[in-house]
């Protein structure tokens, strides 16, 4: 590119720019500079003359950062990212959405290395690009020439959506820091802030249907979409938000990944990688293979400041899993990936445990026992009055105990003195008990003049009939109150009195009841928890109910019948105590010491129980800055 077009390049950017301050651009004029554009570059673009990308040179900056998702990316780790996704001088790679360059540039950096440093022109027929922003474009096509120093081959650059973009290259490569759009955002009448037309474009593959939650993220349609244009054999390179290893709608992403890709690495950093923006980065490295057989991924934690190619070095030189004060990495088999949903974990949690969760002598929860939360009442002032007023209104009947909130237990077992709430069991025949009568009669008057915005008020309004009756009250063999602090114990209701809906019910149906409620109770189960919650403030810790049922447990169904034996006589001896009992504490440690032979690992209780304290009091601290890559010899 001679100094000529450079200049021409400039004034086109600095017009685009300029519309930024205006309320609207013309559709002509913008055609007309797009026109120009494509006779200074010789460039093809995937747009048409109706396609509003006009409308994103017309957003202020700030407000095109927001709605587009533009974050920039660290030159360190777009480095590392093109150093772990670029293997041969003849790859070929994409950028789908360059913004200022960076990934291009280290990409051309990278295939000299490859080519030993050699200065060859067509390296950049070897490097495509795609931006959406044609501000953007420009200037991330400017930064490439000027930093590299080399002509851009024709063809190998597109202005517009990456849903719209097709080419007839299979990349070696894709490298890429994806947009950062809620799906709340993605709701625009413009096609690539459109999640229904995303989804169209994004989901049908030839072979079948993707299933992706519409609660995802922009960044996980990217991955998708990027998987169509990779060879076998091909990587894909990302920083992106780290929310969809943990999250439920990052379910069908990680199910998609899993079945399309070896997942190589996802690498961590004990700093946040983007300074001045609330988004926990993560990178993640891909290979499109067919095969069935998977190697482990491998979670890499980053602690200090390193150099690129000492991470390259650590990730690629020990087996197994290894810890020490520069980095943390651990493998990770794919059939634990599979049955774990919860993938951050492995980022953090010791790796003892780690072991343990992927062992074969485990099994998830909902393999053994069906979860449900307990009865939801819409209005506890109405159902669970305090007893002054069941008293002032004279009603002894229709009353039910109840498990209401996790104050009302005081044993392990309910058939033990605990229950201490009571809820109004109603239907239409208690109506002919006047004291009844009169109780629905005035709450039906306050909801209706009231509480108008109310569940039960809607209700009163939609079931006249019948808005004061509950379904059908839930009960089970085991209960566990889903928020959490420091007592994680699960609860033996063996007398099966219902519970409220800060209650999980757990329901065996491949194992017997004492003998789990055993299991559950282990030092084991409570680590387990620390690694599925969601630590909320105040010390909380909260399980939704996915999360139970995705919790690793020792399988039951592998034991000998003497170990069943042995554990569901320790249980019964636990059932037995108070939730405060110190005695408690000698007998989950004889359920530990069966379980860890049973698991046949090296751990023992003391280091367990360390394990459990130290992950119990754990919280993660992710303030700052992530210095971590080390410019080095750049």
């Amino acid at each position: 590119m001679n100094s000529g077009q450079m200049d021409d390049l400039q004034q086109l950017w600095t017009e685009l720019q300029s519309f930024s301050k205006q309320v609207r651009m013309p559709q002509r004029t913008f055609a007309e500079l797009m026109s120009r554009l494509r006779a200074v570059l010789g460039y093809d673009f995937v747009i048409d003359e109706n396609y509003p990308l006009q409308n994103v040179c017309t957003m202020i900056s700030e407000d095109k950062m927001v709605k587009l998702g533009q974050v920039a990316t660290p030159s360190l780790v777009a480095r590392l990212i093109v150093e772990l996704c670029l293997e041969t001088p003849s790859d070929k790679v994409l950028e789908p959405c360059f913004g200022t360059g960076v990934f291009l540039v280290s990409a051309f950096r990278r295939l000299s290395e490859l080519r030993g440093r050699v200065h060859d022109e067509n390296i950049g027929s070897q490097i495509f690009g795609l931006e959406l922003d044609p501000v953007s474009f420009i200037d991330g096509i400017k930064n490439l020439v000027s930093e590299t120093g080399t002509p851009l081959p024709r063809g190998n650059y597109f202005c517009g959506d990456l849903f719209d973009f097709r080419v007839n290259p299979v990349f070696d490569a894709v490298v890429m820091n994806p947009p950062y759009v809620r799906q709340e955002d993605l709701t625009s009448g413009l096609p690539f802030l459109n999640k229904d037309l995303i989804r169209q474009k994004c989901l049908n593959f030839p072979d079948r249907t993707v299933k992706l939650s519409a609660r995802s993220n922009l960044y996980a349609y990217f991955f998708i979409q990027l998987s169509k244009f990779l060879k076998e054999g091909g990587r894909l390179g990302a920083i992106t938000s780290n929310t969809w290893l943990d999250s439920s709608f990052g379910r069908g992403l990680q199910e998609f990944l899993s079945d399309e890709f070896q997942i190589e690495y996802i690498i961590d950093f004990d700093k946040d990688v983007f300074p001045d923006v609330a988004v926990e980065g993560c990178i993640v490295i891909l290979r499109k293979v067919t095969e069935k057989s998977r190697h482990p991924t491998k979670f890499a934690r980053i602690k200090e400041r390193l150099q690129v190619e000492v991470v390259r070095q650590l990730l690629g030189g020990k087996e197994g899993n290894y810890e020490d004060a520069r980095m943390r990495v651990v493998a990770v088999s794919d059939r634990t990936l599979r049955r774990d949903h919860k993938w951050s974990k492995f980022l953090w949690a010791p790796l003892e445990t780690v072991s343990i969760m992927d062992n074969e002598m485990t099994a998830n929860l909902s393999s053994l026992a069906r979860v449900m939360r307990g009865i939801t009442t819409n209005c506890n002032k109405f159902f669970m009055p305090g007893p002054g007023i069941l008293k002032n209104y004279g009603i002894e009947k229709p009353l039910r105990q109840i498990i209401g909130s996790p104050k009302d237990l005081e044993y392990f077992d309910t058939t033990l003195p605990s229950v201490k709430s009571s809820i109004l069991f109603i239907d239409e025949d208690d109506l002919g008990n006047p004291h009844v009568a009169k109780y629905v009669a005035d709450w039906k008057e306050h909801l209706l003049k009231v509480e108008t915005k109310s569940s039960l008020s809607k209700r009163v309004l939609e079931h006249p009939a019948d808005w004061f009756s509950l379904p059908r009250l839930k009960s089970g063999p085991i209960i566990f109150s889903y928020i959490l602090r420091a007592n994680k114990s699960f609860i033996l209701n063996a007398s099966e009195i219902p519970v409220r809906d800060n209650f999980y019910i757990i329901s065996p149906n491949n194992c017997d009841a004492l003998l789990l409620f055993g299991i559950l109770n282990s030092t084991l189960t409570k680590i387990m928890l620390e690694m599925v919650g969601r630590r909320y403030g105040q010390g909380l810790l909260k399980v939704q109910a996915y999360e139970l049922e995705d919790m690793l447990v020792p399988d039951p169904r592998k034991m000998s019948e003497e170990m069943k034996k042995a554990i569901s006589s320790l249980a019964r001896q636990l059932s037995r105590l108070r939730l405060d009992d110190p005695a408690q504490h000698a007998i989950v440690s004889n359920i530990d010491s069966l379980l860890l032979d049973y698991l046949k690992t090296n751990l023992r209780n003391e280091r367990l129980k360390q394990i459990e304290n130290s992950v119990l009091s754990a919280r993660l601290s992710r303030k700052g800055h992530s210095d971590f890559l080390d410019p080095g010899s750049l």
